[in-house]
């Protein structure tokens, strides 16, 4: 019974349909009641709202870290930062070898995987090397034709340390 189960898993990609696309849009130092699709009739968000129209949005998501690389460490490795050992800011120590970055197993699924622009994930290695491109130039469009993404793509507008210069030019960026 054991080698069926694990014939089915490993067969299941040649009758799967064509793998989506993944886009994950990150605003940092950010609350959902900021953004114009979770409702705040003030905010003017025309692009986030355009997708979250045609795309998903989460309605019952929260930050369980809320220290940006703490929180990115959560992301990409879908461990609570205390279970992983990286809720300490600029730790910087190995994880447990069990824990590996979402985009190794993406990246072996076929997927191209793009990171624009920012690391620090508050663990022991080399942000970068996890993605096929990772750098302010990194994007989907650069994948080789057909082949899947996922994409990260950070708006940086948002940063609390960016966001009182904006207010206090009374100019917003049009995210």
């Amino acid at each position: 019974m054991k080698f069926l189960l694990t014939f089915i898993v490993l067969c299941m990609p040649l009758f799967a349909a064509e793998k989506p696309n993944i886009l994950m849009i990150i605003s940092e130092d950010n609350s959902s009641h900021w953004i114009g699709c979770y409702g705040n009739k003030q905010s003017q968000t025309p692009r986030i709202d355009a997708l979250a129209k045609q795309g998903f949005l989460f309605e019952h998501a929260y930050s369980n870290a809320a220290v940006c690389a703490v929180a990115r460490s959560t992301l990409l490795l879908g461990a609570y930062a205390p279970t992983v050992g990286t809720q300490h800011m600029r730790s910087r120590h190995a994880i447990p070898q069990k824990y590996r970055p979402n985009v190794e197993y993406l990246r072996a699924a076929g997927y191209y995987c793009a990171n624009n622009s920012k690391t620090d994930y508050n663990f022991k290695g080399n942000d970068n090397s996890y993605w096929d491109q990772s750098s302010n130039k990194a994007h989907y469009n650069n994948r080789p034709e057909g082949k899947p993404f996922y994409a990260v793509f950070n708006i940086f507008e948002t940063l609390q340390q960016n966001l009182w210069v904006n207010f206090g030019s009374g100019s917003f960026p049009s995210v």
